[in-house]
């Protein structure tokens, strides 16, 4: 298993260019070791720290939670310190999953009917950008939205929004953010699955329902 661990690891670790920054060390061997350092924890089912709803991880991934969970978010070149993050979990072919707890209220599925998807679209590039200047400032490598590959989509079943949206990094490689929304009485669970291109499945991969 640690072999799995640092394989997977290191391709996070070179997939996000991080250079020399004040909040997170230098090199790619440093980042490697914090990493390896966090409390990670192999198959089993875990409670999370602040929904308090359960995860059974699967065979060959691997998890961290709360505190070590956000260090790992940082580590991994994303410059905002993000504290909704609850879990991640890592799985095989640089497949990264994060749990976000967001308890603002209850979300109204009729919130979802009729979304503007092109606003929708704008109004994630606009964010994604004002984080790339973070991201030339500390020196890692920008992310820049290309555009959708499922446009929101909400499934009364499940009270569950889904959507996917593709970008570029600096080394033009592209890569996926899908996205699971589970609305409930009291806030919501955000999903987000960050992969390969190649490895996206629509309504699938790490977003079934095995969590």
């Amino acid at each position: 298993m640690i072999k799995f661990i640092i394989a997977t690891i290191t391709m996070i670790v070179a997939s996000s260019h991080l250079a020399a920054s004040k909040a997170i060390p230098k090199t790619e061997k440093t980042i490697e070791e914090e990493i390896l350092r966090l409390d990670w924890k192999e198959t089993g089912t875990y409670e999370l720290p602040a929904s308090h709803s359960k995860i059974s991880l699967p065979e060959n991934h691997m998890a961290a939670f709360g505190k070590d969970a956000q260090h790992f978010n940082t580590l991994s070149g994303n410059p905002d310190k993000d504290e909704a993050i609850e879990a991640v979990v890592i799985g095989e072919n640089y497949s990264t999953v994060y749990f976000e707890c967001y308890n603002d209220g209850y979300v109204s599925l009729d919130d979802w009917k009729e979304v503007d998807s092109k606003k929708f679209l704008e109004g994630v590039i606009e964010s994604s950008e004002e984080t790339n200047k973070e991201r030339r400032r500390q020196g890692i490598g920008e992310l820049h939205v290309v555009g959708w590959l499922q446009e929101p989509t909400l499934d009364r079943q499940s009270n569950t929004v889904y959507w996917a949206i593709e970008a570029e990094d600096s080394d033009s490689s592209r890569i996926v953010n899908s996205v699971a929304l589970r609305l409930g009485r009291k806030g919501f669970e955000k999903i987000v699955w960050v992969t390969e291109r190649d490895s996206y499945v629509p309504f699938g991969g790490e977003l079934d329902t095995r969590w």
